[in-house]
């Protein structure tokens, strides 16, 4: 991802100037902006001179400041682009019979460059802030995030107490978040392109205080900077709409590990949790889950 190479090549530089750290910041901060500037209106908005700039890009790697921004233009136009606009331009519209193929080529793609750019110990935190919390655990996604959001919920319930899937419906989002508190911790998942409802709830968490772990999908989201813990995770797709397959492998990834820091305490309330289903006759009856409790309708004699 062009994102991520900006950022890889920024943070690969062993040392700066402070001109150059005042354009390193800049770039950081207005990640749209410096698609449309130019090496003036930068070097008059960092306090620096033309020729820093140009020495600057160079020094990242780019042969000039058009192919710097021409870069930072293309990698712009495809987070904001809606799956109308991704389906105008796609290429090859005609049939095809190796779709399967592509996106689970994709999807292998983005698991790969997820597991190379989270660290063990980013990841270890995460969870662990998760796990531990004293408090609730909120789990925020709106529109296709709010999958992610709600397979994490469902398995996080099987773990710990207190954790509360907040409704993607923006209109009584402000209700669910009156008792947000300093012991709270909120899972955000926010992907291009970002939810404007899902960066004013991670505003409302970050002032209460509350830890915040997102998921998204580049270092330089608009929402990073709310976060305590951010866990990027591709999602490139390659038709009409991204890819949350690598978001999904992470959400249960987290589980697993949050499993193994409350393993002390997991096993009565799975055990809880699986008499329940149980007593609601919730699963069609296997050899691996014998029929227990009520019996379907059809059976039942009259």
């Amino acid at each position: 991802m062009l994102g991520k190479l900006l950022i890889d090549r920024l943070r690969s530089m062993r040392k700066v100037t402070p001109s150059e750290a005042k354009i390193a910041d800049f770039f950081v901060r207005e990640q749209r902006r410096i698609a449309f500037e130019s090496v003036t209106s930068i070097g008059e908005k960092c306090g620096v001179s033309k020729a820093t700039v140009a020495r600057f890009i160079s020094r990242l790697g780019y042969q000039s400041f058009n192919d710097f921004q021409e870069m930072v233009q293309n990698e712009l136009l495809e987070r904001l682009q809606s799956p109308i606009e991704r389906y105008s331009q796609r290429k090859a519209p005609g049939k095809r019979s190796d779709y399967l193929e592509c996106c689970l080529s994709n999807a292998v793609k983005n698991l790969e460059e997820a597991r190379g750019g989270i660290s063990t110990t980013l990841f270890q935190e995460a969870a662990g802030l998760l796990a531990r919390a004293p408090g609730a655990v909120y789990v925020l996604g709106m529109l296709i995030s709010a999958g992610v959001a709600y397979s994490f919920w469902i398995m996080a319930n099987y773990l710990r107490p207190n954790v509360h899937l907040l409704d993607n419906r923006s209109s009584t989002l402000p209700n669910q978040l009156i008792n947000v508190g300093s012991e709270d911790v909120l899972l955000a998942v926010c992907n291009r392109r970002y939810s404007r409802q899902a960066a004013s709830a991670m505003e409302h968490f970050s002032r209460r205080g509350s830890r915040i772990v997102l998921i998204t999908d580049s270092e330089l989201s608009p929402v990073s900077h709310l976060a305590d813990k951010v866990l990027v995770v591709p999602k490139t797709g390659l038709f009409l709409f991204d890819s949350n397959c690598a978001a999904l492998v992470a959400v249960e990834a987290l589980v697993e590990a949050m499993a193994e820091k409350l393993e002390k305490s997991i096993f009565e309330r799975l055990e809880l949790m699986d008499r329940i289903f149980k007593g609601f006759g919730s699963f069609v009856p296997g050899p691996d889950y014998p029929l227990s409790g009520r019996v379907p309708s059809k059976s039942r004699k009259t």
